[in-house]
């Protein structure tokens, strides 16, 4: 039982501390972002989604894998390999993919954030 309780306690501490972790991030992203155009580079679905992608900043280059949701999933495969990424500008590897309304609500990302954004 009490090993139980244990790890009850374990479990709602780490997933108190992940989703205060992405809260910071987030507002990282908020206060100081920038968008810019990524490509997926590769997608792959088993018990989940994943995609791996790459994109350009102040003249660097990064690649991530990361899992993904359906939508996203099916949308490559369809032939859509672009995808829209708002970054802090500070640390461009805490970053987010903009695919639904609710993610640049959530991110206060503006349509004039992305009207210079041009996507090859």
């Amino acid at each position: 039982m009490k090993n139980k309780v244990f790890f009850l306690i374990l479990l709602i501490a780490l997933t108190a501390f992940f989703f205060a972790r992405q809260s910071v991030l987030s507002s990282r992203i908020i206060k100081n972002h920038a968008v810019v155009c990524g490509k997926i580079l590769d997608a792959t679905a088993g018990k989940g989604f994943s995609i791996r992608y790459a994109f350009d900043f102040d003249g660097k280059s990064y690649q991530f894998n990361h899992s993904s949701t359906k939508m996203v999933y099916e949308s490559y495969k369809n032939g859509i390999s672009t995808i829209l990424i708002a970054l802090e500008r500070e640390n461009p590897r805490n970053h987010q993919i903009l695919f639904t309304a609710e993610e640049y609500s959530r991110l206060k990302i503006l349509k004039s954030d992305t009207i210079n954004v041009r996507c090859n």
